[in-house]
């Protein structure tokens, strides 16, 4: 099985940072973007194409796959100027208590999973990780608050996966979920690579905090489940759908710690991770792409937050930024935001909790088999936006036969420009 390396902070919002007005901010974003690179050559991953897929499949060895973190290098390029937004008050979100991820639930079930958290001490010296112990399962509180937090935000993470979708850790197995702490100086990131989790720390009071937000540990940790349960490639259209995946369970997760329903749910991905010294509410916006920060300069087009919302709007992005598309491996965090607002629109029509209808559509299109001799995935390497859809709309009509449901994930889909086909 082969390793597979994908950061929470997206090239284009360090790209955006790099332009910034604060030296502070320039410094560290463009410290990340070329540590970043540095690992992408290391490992020899970096796709040379556009928008298509042209990766090596992440299964067929185990060579680690791209060096791609949650913060997009366009947002670290050009995000400036100041401003407190109420919405990152919300610092202890990821902390909340909810069914099913209550600390009675997580004592209960604590047994059941592996955790080791290390610290790395600013080095970011891969033949060092996993770095010093500080923490395994079964251990007491540790005297660094990003120790626990990572510690205790991954059981929650686990504990959704068992509950809701049948899951015993990443690989179904009881894999040991490893963490390591304060990775590299200054570097605003969080990755999942070499079936382990890095975080780096970023800059207090303007980006990081990643060990307390829960969403981006689901999101990590969803990178392994997908690993272990897709063949998806990490490249144009199927590495868009790879994001999104982890953006999908990740959101999931952070709802039902705050035991919001989708409808009154803000959407948001990584919304603690922005600090009060920077214009944004969060590291993306699921349901209305495009509008998750502030840029001061707008480069690719209209708009703060460059995501697009809808499929039209790829060509003119391809056409305006393909060096930016190119870094991104074809625009994996780009073009995550179409299939993000397919799957919140699709929920909040639904009604209740995403993870009830939606997150079983969603869960049932990754991981399903067909066939035999060998059975192949439903979802195949280089699946195209297309293609998703029209399993998750298959799927919608065989798990919720004659309720409408195929009909409003068709819907959702073709709201953002993709078309299915007639089954």
């Amino acid at each position: 099985m082969a390793s597979h390396m994908c950061c929470v902070v997206p090239p284009y919002l360090l790209d955006a940072l790099c332009e910034c007005s604060d030296p502070e901010l320039r410094e560290m974003a463009a410290s990340t973007l070329a540590f970043g690179q540095t690992i992408q050559d290391e490992r020899h991953e970096f796709s040379q194409g556009g928008f298509t897929d042209t990766a090596t499949d992440h299964h067929d060895d185990d060579t680690p796959g791209p060096a791609q973190g949650i913060v997009p290098d366009y947002l670290l390029e050009s995000i400036g100027g100041s401003g407190e937004d109420p919405e990152l008050q919300k610092a202890d979100r990821a902390a909340a208590d909810a069914e099913g991820l209550s600390e009675a639930g997580m004592v209960a079930s604590q047994s059941g999973f592996f955790r080791e958290v290390y610290d790395m001490e600013h080095s970011a010296a891969d033949t060092q990780l996993p770095g010093k112990p500080r923490r395994a399962e079964g251990d007491g509180p540790h005297s660094d608050p990003a120790v626990n937090e990572v510690y205790d935000n991954a059981l929650k993470v686990l504990l959704f996966y068992q509950k809701y979708f049948n899951l015993t850790s990443v690989d179904n197995n009881n894999m040991k979920i490893v963490s390591s702490v304060h990775y590299g100086s200054r570097v605003t990131n969080a990755w999942w690579h070499h079936n382990q989790m890095k975080y780096g720390d970023g800059i207090p009071g303007k980006l990081g905090h990643y060990t307390n937000a829960l969403d981006v540990i689901g999101h990590e940790i969803t990178h392994g489940v997908t690993q272990f349960h897709s063949q998806i490639k990490y490249n144009g259209e199927s590495g868009a759908l790879n994001e999104h995946i982890s953006d999908v369970f990740g959101i999931m997760v952070k709802q039902i710690a705050d035991n919001t329903t989708a409808d009154k749910a803000d959407w948001l991905l990584g919304e603690t991770c922005f600090m009060p010294d920077i214009k944004g509410v969060g590291l993306r916006n699921m349901l209305h792409p495009g509008t998750a920060w502030t840029r001061a300069k707008v480069t690719v087009m209209e708009g703060d937050d460059v995501q697009p919302d809808h499929y039209s709007k790829i060509a003119g992005i391809l056409k305006n930024d393909p060096d930016g598309v190119k870094r991104d491996h074809g625009g994996v965090h780009y073009f995550s935001g179409i299939p993000n607002r397919a799957f919140a629109l699709s929920a909040t029509r639904f009604g209740g909790f995403s993870y009830e209808k939606a997150g079983k559509i969603w869960w049932t299109a990754v991981t399903a088999k067909e066939g035999s001799n060998p059975p192949t995935y439903r979802i195949p390497s280089t699946c195209t936006f297309a293609q998703f859809a029209d399993v998750t709309v298959e799927v919608a009509k065989e798990l919720f036969p004659n309720s409408g449901a195929d009909q409003v994930v068709r819907t959702a889909w073709n709201d953002v420009g993709v078309q299915v086909k007639a089954h």
